[in-house]
C-alpha cells in the first residue's frame, strides 16, 4: 500500500527511465546524459521493453521509433492499452522530423519527441519535464485514492475498483467476495476516550486489517466513519469467512482498551461477508447489500465475529 507520506517521498528518489532501443550505442549515450539524475533501465527490443515497463516503477519511457520486429509505434500502442502502463509518458527517439511522423507518434500515444542526433540539454529538459509531471499526477491520484487518516484506500477508490472487478468477474464467470467491517461501539469509544484517541484507534485497526489482507489483488478501503470494506477477487465462501475470522483475531490482538463496549473489554470488529458469481442482470451493489445483511447479523448476534451471508440461488436485484 502506498500511503500519502510514501507518495511524497517519491519526489526525492532519482527518476526511473526506461530506454527501449535496439542500438546499444544510443542506450550508452542516453545513459551518460541522464546518469546523474536518473536510474536507467534498458531494453533492446519491443517485447523486452513491454515486460520491463510492467515490472519496473518507471517515470518516463524513451522509445526508439525504428526497431526490427515490433517498432516503436506498436510498442507505444500496447503500453497505452495496458492499465498498468498507460499513464507512463512515452517520448519517441527519432530521426524523422516530418509532420506525418509526428502525427503518427502522437496518435500512438507519445507525449513528445527527441530528435537525432541527440542534444544532451534537450534530452535532459524534456525528460525532467515529463517525469516531474508524472510524479505530480501520481501524487494527486494517491491523495484521491487513499484515506487521509488511515492510509488505506478511499471510498471513491473502492466504488470505482469494485465496479471494475464486478464486471470482470461477470465476464469470467468467477466468484469474488467482499467483507463489510465495523468497529464495535465506536461512538461509545469516541465519547469515552475523545476523538483524538478515536483517530489513533482507527489507524491501528486499519493497519491490522491491511496486515491481514495479503493476497495479490485484495485491498481494504475506508467505507465511512468506523466502517471499512475488503474486496477479495477470485474468492469463494471459505476464503471470505476465513479472512473475516482472521482480521477479527488481528484486531483483538491489538488489545485497545474499550470499557464501554458490550462486545468485550477491548476494541473489536464485526464482519459481514458474502461471495458470489456476478449475474448479468444484477448491479454491483447486490454483493454490498448481501455483505451488509451479514454485518447486521454479526452485530445482532453479539458482535466481535464474522458472519457469512449465502446469496439465494436465484438472487433478485432488490435484496
Amino acid at each position: 500500500m502506498k500511503t500519502n507520506s510514501s507518495a511524497e517521498s517519491d519526489f526525492t528518489r532519482p527518476y526511473a527511465i526506461l530506454i527501449i532501443d535496439d542500438s546499444p550505442e544510443i542506450i550508452r549515450v542516453l545513459g551518460q546524459i541522464l546518469s546523474d539524475i536518473s536510474t536507467v533501465i534498458f531494453a533492446l527490443d519491443g517485447p523486452q521493453g513491454l515486460q520491463k515497463a510492467l515490472a519496473e516503477d518507471v517515470d518516463v519511457i524513451l522509445l526508439d521509433v525504428e526497431m526490427p520486429g515490433m517498432d516503436g509505434y506498436e510498442v507505444c500502442k500496447r503500453l497505452k492499452a495496458d492499465p498498468i502502463t498507460k499513464d507512463i509518458p512515452v517520448i519517441f527517439i527519432t530521426g524523422r522530423t516530418d509532420a506525418a511522423s509526428e502525427v503518427k507518434g502522437l496518435e500512438a500515444g507519445a507525449v513528445d519527441f527527441i530528435g537525432k542526433p541527440l542534444n544532451p540539454p534537450v534530452v535532459r529538459a524534456r525528460m525532467i519535464t515529463h517525469a516531474t509531471k508524472k510524479r505530480q499526477s501520481d501524487m494527486l491520484k494517491n491523495l484521491v485514492n487513499h484515506d487521509g487518516l488511515t492510509g488505506v484506500h478511499s471510498r471513491r477508490f473502492f466504488e470505482s475498483q469494485f465496479e471494475t472487478e464486478w464486471r470482470r468477474h461477470q465476464r469470467q464467470k468467477l466468484s469474488f467476495a467482499i467483507l463489510m467491517i465495523d468497529i464495535d461501539a465506536f461512538k461509545n469509544y469516541n465519547d469515552a476516550y475523545g476523538h483524538l484517541e478515536g483517530d489513533i484507534c482507527l489507524r491501528k485497526v486499519a493497519n491490522a486489517l491491511q496486515s491481514g489482507v495479503r493476497r495479490p489483488g485484495d485491498f481494504v478501503a475506508r467505507y465511512g466513519g468506523e466502517e471499512f470494506v475488503a474486496v477479495l477477487p477470485h474468492a469463494i465462501h471459505e476464503d471470505a469467512l476465513g479472512l473475516g475470522q482472521l482480521i477479527c483475531a488481528e484486531v483483538a490482538k491489538l488489545q485497545i482498551p474499550h470499557s464501554h463496549s458490550s462486545a468485550g473489554s477491548f476494541v473489536s470488529i464485526s464482519v459481514g461477508a458474502s461471495a458470489m458469481i456476478p449475474a448479468d442482470e444484477l448491479p454491483p451493489t447486490t454483493l454490498v447489500k448481501y455483505a451488509d445483511k451479514a454485518l447486521y447479523q454479526a452485530k445482532e448476534g453479539g458482535r466481535n465475529q464474522c458472519v457469512f451471508y449465502f446469496p439465494p440461488e436465484k438472487p433478485k436485484e432488490s435484496v
